[in-house]
């Protein structure tokens, strides 16, 4: 992709406001998923609102404090009992789209985790395609400025993606586009960053920071009601005011650094 394209990746170091507002979307989606797969809540045609994890509360996890984004509606609830896959699409009735899907302002995927990896890879497929398709391209007719990728402690996606197929300079020239959006939980006093998200290859896009200093686990650091709601709270959900923040690849250098994080938090956790 050429450096003057509207969707090459700039050179802000906080999110914008419209990063910002696909952030609070992207941690409703996420949060209100995994709260749908522990016990239900969604009502389609009703209004999209945060739907906490009831099992994470009981487990000692911080309740979500995020303002919800007026406009959208729940559409249908996906559920894969096979897979595990706890999912839902969401419109907005503010936004008159005439024309499908060519029309459309814009398309958000986002998760937590592994439901991250699967929006990034989702993503990958939207834009180029099957692979192994001779056209090789898009589904949908949808355009890369149209969809956002927001994934939240996720895997990056070089490695699924080489292994669906997908060139290397295919993988870069998504990697290097505004489509991804990632937040990452930071522990400042130990220097630890989220362990999944080193795994899996470089992370494409834009990677933010939630810094947090109190979470000094490594399950702690990757949970939405640990580290993520706490770092969210530390910028008092203003998210434009979070930091870029470089995500490692887990190789041999960088395992040795992990082992060393590792270590400081095993020195705090004994303070």
């Amino acid at each position: 992709m050429t450096t003057n394209s509207p969707n090459t990746i700039g050179k802000n170091k906080n999110p914008t406001k419209d990063e910002a507002r696909i952030f609070n979307l992207g941690l409703i989606a996420a949060q209100t998923s995994y709260a749908n797969g522990n016990g239900g809540g969604i009502e389609p045609n009703k209004p999209m609102l945060l739907i906490d994890d009831i099992d994470s509360l009981n487990k000692g996890g911080i309740p979500f404090d995020i303002k919800n984004v007026d406009g959208y509606f729940f559409s249908a609830v996906i559920k894969d009992m096979h897979t595990g896959l706890d999912a839902f699409i969401s419109f907005n009735k503010e936004e008159k789209s005439i024309g499908g899907i060519q029309n459309l302002k814009e398309f958000i995927i986002a998760g937590q985790s592994l439901g991250g990896a699967n929006a990034r890879n989702t993503g990958m497929l939207l834009i180029n395609g099957n692979p192994s398709s001779l056209e090789n391209t898009g589904i949908f007719g949808l355009k890369p400025e149209q969809l956002k990728v927001v994934t939240i402690n996720s895997p990056g996606g070089g490695i699924a993606m080489t292994a669906m197929g997908y060139s290397k300079e295919k993988i870069d020239e998504y990697n290097a586009s505004n489509i991804q959006l990632n937040l990452v939980a930071h522990n400042i006093k130990t220097g630890m960053i989220d362990l999944a998200a080193q795994i899996g290859g470089k992370q494409g896009g834009k990677s933010f920071g939630l810094t947090v200093d109190d979470e000094i686990t490594v399950l702690g650091l990757h949970q939405l009601n640990r580290a993520v709601i706490k770092g969210v709270n530390n910028v008092k959900g203003d998210l434009t005011k979070l930091k870029e923040i470089e995500v490692p690849s887990l190789s041999h250098e960088t395992i040795s650094q992990n082992l060393q994080w590792l270590n400081i938090q095993k020195q705090v956790q004994a303070l």
